[in-house]
């Protein structure tokens, strides 16, 4: 449901498209919008989501300097939600890396180097879950 939720606020945002120029007080000539909108990729709680947005700058060839669906949003500068990036911050201080794991895959026993294979992983969330 949060997923769904979140999704559609970022719907409802749109992809920041201003129009051809941005004006920002910051820079003395506007802004040009890029041809094309650019992916971004956000991981929060409820899952990953993939958000198109319109980038500004003074030419396509350079980086943006503005942003404007981030900026009204509110995206953090990497891919992760702050309360995502908190949550493993607190885990990965008050705890080893070998507990962290262990309690995050539900106590199963589990060598903690492999705990982040495909094969380990299912097999200690299928015994996790009998």
């Amino acid at each position: 449901m949060g997923h769904a939720v979140l999704g559609s606020m970022f719907q409802s945002v749109g992809s920041g498209d201003v129009g051809p120029t941005l004006e920002r007080p910051q820079f003395t000539k506007p802004l040009i919008r890029y041809p094309e909108p650019s992916t971004r990729t956000y991981r929060s709680i409820f899952g990953d989501f993939s958000l198109p947005r319109y980038r500004y700058g003074k030419a396509s060839s350079q980086k943006a300097l503005a942003i404007p669906f981030d900026e009204q949003v509110g995206l953090p500068a990497n891919r992760f939600s702050l309360l995502l990036e908190s949550w493993v911050s607190q885990l990965s201080t008050s705890e080893t890396f070998r507990d962290t794991t262990y309690s995050w895959w539900g106590g199963c026993e589990q060598d903690w180097k492999f705990l982040w294979w495909g094969d380990s992983v299912l097999s200690c969330i299928g015994h996790a879950k009998e």
